[in-house]
């Protein structure tokens, strides 16, 4: 919903009310959605032992063989899971900043 007033507003500032800026916002958010897709796929192969793409009859199996053979799970990569607490701050500071840029927008232009 806010995307709608951001593209409106983009429009309204735009000569003759057209689409080159709300285009070009657009594209710039899917190119950027493309390469974080990429980058996940990387993450997931170099550092996450496939668990991503895995399917969960896989994933099972995986973890199954983990067990059975005695490999410490915290030494695999599909089992260990290291809470960083840099990361975690990170994202809930983001998540912070995309809401309360999100209600910004909407008093702004909605009010």
């Amino acid at each position: 919903m806010q995307m709608d007033v951001v593209f409106g507003v983009l429009q309204d500032d735009t000569a003759d009310m057209g689409y080159d800026k709300v285009l070009k916002l657009a594209i710039g958010i899917k190119a950027w959605a493309f390469m974080l897709a990429i980058l996940y796929i990387v993450v997931d192969y170099r550092c996450l032992g496939k668990g991503m793409t895995m399917t969960r009859k896989a994933r099972e199996k995986r973890e199954a063989e983990i067990i059975a053979n005695g490999i410490d799970p915290a030494k695999d990569p599909l089992t260990r899971r290291e809470p960083k607490k840099w990361a975690t701050v990170t994202t809930e500071c983001l998540l912070i900043a995309i809401a309360c840029s999100a209600w910004a927008v909407f008093i702004r232009y909605l009010m």
